[in-house]
């Protein structure tokens, strides 16, 4: 049986559709009622083709989608766009590390606001509501920001930067990981013997750290491309007999690995900040 309000959620993809940037690509899920609608899989501009056209490649960044529509007006009142939600849709919504959207839509003025679900169970419901997984009630009434509006440019970029958040942590949790590796040779270098396989190893790595485009774009401790070159280019010239032990060393220890450590750790105070800064939510 198809009722009235799947046809007007059906109404509302369309709508979220045409506000999305044309070169990401979005896939619509067959069974909807698990409260996922769309799939959202981010492309960024990469140069040009060969006919001289703009071309895109996948950032690997991508969101779930959950659309509610209404045929009425949506006016935002005090900043929000209040909107009572199933407790069960919240509860399955949190079980995802993917960035999960709400989107609200209005076919009648064609208005379209979302918010980052998990982020604003973590930052409004648990602070505000502890124990609203509790009980007997059955919906849960969210404020959405107003500035949260689809058709702002820096909608789509602030969505883009929650959808990253995935690949962010992934590739922060490998460069740690192989970053130790090469300093924990460069360390022992006095009391090891370095042949080259290991200067092999070592340049692999490192080579392998410099591509992961996603961390060193966004951390903000200047983590940059630059830097693990340079890192590269010192263990080279400590492969050509250029610079001494002691010159490695130093180098690798000016790298301050614990302010990319503490950099994870406060990054959630770090984005609150940002976004109070520019009188919006993270969520």
């Amino acid at each position: 049986m198809r009722i009235k309000q799947h046809i007007i959620d059906t109404k509302a993809i369309k709508n979220v559709l045409k506000h999305l940037p044309d070169e990401w690509v979005v896939r619509e899920l067959t069974e909807r009622d698990y409260g996922i609608d769309l799939f959202v899989e981010i492309f960024e501009k990469e140069g040009l083709d060969g006919n001289n056209n703009d071309q895109y490649i996948s950032t690997g960044y991508i969101s779930h989608l959950q659309i509610k529509g209404t045929e009425k007006r949506i006016l935002p009142r005090g900043g929000y766009i209040s909107y009572s939600i199933k407790k069960s849709f919240l509860q399955y919504a949190e079980k995802f590390a993917i960035p999960f959207f709400l989107f609200r839509v209005s076919n009648y003025n064609q208005k379209t606001y979302f918010i980052w679900i998990q982020r604003y169970i973590s930052e409004v419901l648990d602070l505000e509501h502890p124990n609203w997984r509790e009980g007997n009630t059955k919906s849960i009434t969210i404020k959405i920001p107003k500035e949260n509006n689809l058709e702002l440019e820096k909608s789509k970029e602030k969505i883009k930067h929650i959808a990253l958040r995935i690949k962010y942590l992934e590739e922060y949790s490998e460069f740690v990981e192989k970053f130790m590796d090469v300093k924990n040779y460069v360390d022992s270098i006095n009391t090891i013997t370095i042949n080259n396989d290991l200067y092999k190893f070592m340049e692999l790595t490192m080579k392998r750290l410099s591509k992961l485009k996603t961390l060193l774009k966004n951390n903000n401790v200047q983590v940059d491309e630059a830097l693990i070159e340079g890192l590269l280019q010192a263990i080279q010239n400590h492969k050509n007999n250029n610079i001494t032990h002691e010159e490695l060393i130093n180098i690798f220890n000016n790298f301050n690995i614990d302010l990319l450590l503490s950099d994870q750790d406060s990054r959630i105070g770090i984005e609150n900040f940002i976004a109070e800064n520019n009188g919006e939510s993270v969520y």
